[in-house]
């Protein structure tokens, strides 16, 4: 069996291409190893202070087919195999393991849906970065904030401040000494104690997700046409 895969998503932040050619040869009744080779890249649309890497996954594969019929055929999968990056300051090599099954649905004597779902586990070499390297991020409880750079990424020396009803202009909420008040409500923004206090001094809150080592369940989830000849 020889297939090629092609996966695109997007929102207004992002847009994410796939790629991928795999093939596997049944050595024996019902069992076949393969192999799986993608390509995928992230362009984001927004700045996150760094160039989004290339990935290239190469997952070895074995794949034991439980029964064949007429109607449906299931299949068990065991996977491993490695993750290359590269073209960014924060690319990240990774080993892969993991396992999964999936199901042949016939639609007729030689088309049928491809329905295949992996649970993979990746460890990282070095921490993974999404959105906003954790260097850059200041968080104030379950808050986070994201700093121009990290050297500029000590938030508690700022002041805190609200946006007016109206969103017109902020309204510090500290005591002239530093002391936070409690009359500082949500959204609170950080700005800098020396500049007034406007859209470009004040730093406003942001969601982030943090760097990751291992990624510990990474659901992996194929849908495809098969055709045989």
């Amino acid at each position: 069996m020889a297939g090629a895969n092609l996966a695109m998503a997007g929102t207004a932040d992002y847009f994410y291409l796939g790629l991928a050619a795999a093939y596997e040869y049944y050595v024996i009744d019902r069992f076949a190893p393969g192999i799986e080779v993608a390509y995928t890249h992230f362009f984001p649309n927004r700045d996150y202070g760094y160039d989004a890497p290339h990935t290239l996954s190469t997952l070895p594969y074995a794949k034991f087919v439980i029964s064949r019929s007429h109607a449906a055929s299931p299949y068990l999968m065991v996977a491993g195999g490695f993750q290359v990056e590269w073209g960014s300051a924060y690319a990240v090599n990774a080993g892969i393991a993991g396992g999964g099954g999936g199901v042949h649905v016939a639609l007729g004597s030689r088309v049928s849906i491809n329905i295949r779902a992996l649970a993979l586990h990746y460890w990282y070499d070095d921490p993974r970065v999404y959105g906003y390297s954790d260097d850059r991020v200041y968080r104030d409880g379950n808050q986070t904030y994201i700093c121009n750079s990290a050297a500029d990424c000590d938030l508690s020396q700022w002041i805190t401040a609200n946006k007016l009803l109206d969103g017109s202009q902020y309204q510090a909420c500290d005591d002239s000494d530093g002391a936070e008040q409690t009359n500082c409500g949500f959204p609170k923004y950080y700005c800098r104690p020396e500049a007034a206090l406007s859209d470009d001094t004040c730093i406003a809150p942001s969601s982030d997700l943090p760097d990751k080592k291992r990624e510990l369940i990474f659901p992996l989830i194929t849908l495809g046409m098969t055709f045989f000849f």
